[in-house]
């Protein structure tokens, strides 16, 4: 288990990465955010009905308990061993959601992506055999990921993605990638 102490040093780089303004911007499909907290998980959290103008109000020691109970807490990732994959698969799920950084872990480690991080999925983390070629490969999958959050959104016609510099965006990441 991951001391306070690392766990608070997650949490202020998580803040530090979220920063604390409070933005609504239209192309935000979170809506009103502050700390990186959303309007709707914030409602999730407190389990009562929120407003953009509550979350406005949110203060640094409001959101420190929620981060720490959800993706802490409530998903066990303070029990991987490695530093760095923890602080990593940590991060993932503040930004891509916790069952999307367990479905990505899970790819990596070849085990079903059911989103839990559970007795399999901690099992086949424990016996990968390199961790660094896994902290590489996990690097990639994210990046493939936020290139298809990315091009979601674009209105370019599926049959011409492969006509265009896109198709080898994948590829280019991975060669960025290979050099971390």
């Amino acid at each position: 288990m991951t001391t306070d102490d690392a766990i608070s040093t997650i949490i202020d780089d998580i803040l530090w990465r979220e920063g604390d303004e409070y933005t609504n911007h239209a192309a935000d499909k979170g809506g009103p955010t502050k700390y990186g907290v959303t309007l709707g998980d914030w409602a999730e959290y407190t389990k009562h009905p929120v407003t953009p103008a509550m979350i406005e109000a949110l203060t640094e020691a409001d959101v420190r308990p929620y981060y720490h109970y959800r993706y802490i807490d409530s998903m066990g990732f303070d029990s991987i061993a490695d530093p760095w994959l923890r602080v990593f698969v940590i991060d993932t799920g503040v930004l891509e959601g916790r069952p999307t950084a367990v479905k990505m872990l899970q790819k990596v480690l070849g085990v079903s992506a059911d989103g839990v991080f559970g007795p399999i999925t901690r099992s086949a983390l424990a016996a990968y055999p390199d961790v660094e070629l896994l902290k590489r490969t996990l690097i990639i999958t994210r990046q493939h990921h936020l290139i298809g959050v990315a091009l979601a959104d674009r209105r370019i016609p599926r049959e011409l993605l492969g006509t265009t510099n896109l198709a080898f965006l994948h590829g280019w990441w991975n060669r960025v990638a290979s050099f971390l």
